[in-house]
């Protein structure tokens, strides 16, 4: 949510975003594409936006934009996603020679925010006392020349470590510009359940 939230302040629009989401529950299976962006997300987002809108319903709408976002994820994972699907057929049509203008559609449709979560595979560090052992993690190249590649994990429990990538050749997408947007946003996040803002040397390492 903190994505969609810091994307909206960028680009002033809801995009199509992708997330991958594991599939490994079935042999020979790698990942579904999980869609981030909801109704209920751009719910939360535009009460983000809005002055008026109170902290009660910044933090009820932020819950049920969570809950639907993991309910779409337990859908992917077990196998009922649409996007690989569609893919398939668009293989397949191109393949047979037939025309699809809906498939063309699909298709054509660019992904302006690609993101990708890297999971902590071992507890061999301990991220939360050893700062200069944290893993700053990998990264996720942007799929549309005006969009944005975005990488991020939870290091420990007190840290996160994102990598944003664009093309310089764009002049829509700044990488620095949307990382001072990404901290606003979970900083904007994280005031939802306290009485007292964050504390800004986080800032520093997220």
């Amino acid at each position: 949510m903190a994505i969609q939230l810091a994307n909206y302040h960028d680009q002033g629009k809801f995009v199509l975003t992708y997330e991958p989401g594991s599939v490994r529950f079935y042999a020979n299976s790698r990942t579904e594409t999980l869609r981030p962006v909801t109704d209920a997300s751009c719910r939360f987002v535009k009460a983000m936006m809005n002055s008026e809108s109170t902290q009660k319903e910044r933090r009820e709408l932020l819950k049920e934009a969570c809950s639907v976002h993991v309910e779409n994820c337990k859908e992917v994972m077990t196998g009922k996603g649409v996007d690989r699907h569609l893919f398939v057929l668009c293989v397949l049509a191109k393949g047979l020679g037939y025309s699809s203008p809906f498939l063309d559609e699909y298709a054509n449709q660019k992904w302006l925010l690609s993101t990708s979560n890297i999971p902590n595979m071992t507890n061999s560090v301990d991220e939360d006392s050893n700062e200069n052992n944290i893993m700053l993690g990998a990264s996720f190249g942007a799929v549309a020349q005006d969009g944005y590649g975005i990488c991020y994990r939870f290091a420990g429990n007190r840290a996160i470590m994102v990598h944003i990538t664009s093309y310089h050749s764009s002049p829509a997408t700044d990488s620095d510009r949307f990382g001072q947007y990404l901290r606003e946003a979970i900083h904007s996040l994280a005031d939802l359940f306290d009485d007292e803002p964050i504390n800004n040397n986080i800032s520093k390492r997220v």
